[in-house]
């Protein structure tokens, strides 16, 4: 025999009480393993790599290059860093392919065909470069 039908306002309740409970769920993976990617490889922490950071700028990466030289951003606001080679990028706070000593941002690799969005904590120039490819360097200005 098939499941008797909700009628009138249960079925309103019991839509309710499971958007709830899925709501819960998603809270608690997120909470049970913070700055830890759900999926993708993509980081939740502040001032990190996030996939859902507000739209700003995009630099394409191709042909070991960052494509520009400077670009400027509002605090807040992620710059997506789309990488269209094969190859992994590995891009941190510093220059000629050597990281800052107090980097403000955490190192984020980018692999091959694959999208992270930087969000830049404060205001202030920002020296990228890329820790494989030395020649690789831009900076971000951040207002």
């Amino acid at each position: 025999m098939p499941p008797r039908a909700v009628v009138g306002g249960n079925a309103r309740a019991w839509l309710i009480a499971i958007g709830a409970a899925c709501m819960l769920v998603v809270v608690a993976l997120s909470s049970s393993h913070p700055g830890r990617p759900l999926t993708g490889g993509l980081r939740t922490s502040a001032g990190g790599s996030t996939d859902f950071a507000g739209a700003g700028p995009t630099v394409i990466i191709k042909n070991q290059d960052f494509g520009t030289a400077e670009l400027a951003t509002t605090v807040g606001i992620g710059v997506s860093f789309v990488n269209q080679e094969s190859v992994t990028h590995v891009v941190a706070e510093g220059t000629s392919g050597d990281e800052a000593a107090n980097p403000r941002i955490p190192t984020t690799r980018i692999p091959g065909a694959e999208k992270r969005v930087i969000v830049f904590p404060q205001a202030g120039d920002y020296h990228l470069t890329c820790l494989i490819h030395q020649r690789m360097e831009m900076v971000v200005h951040v207002r």
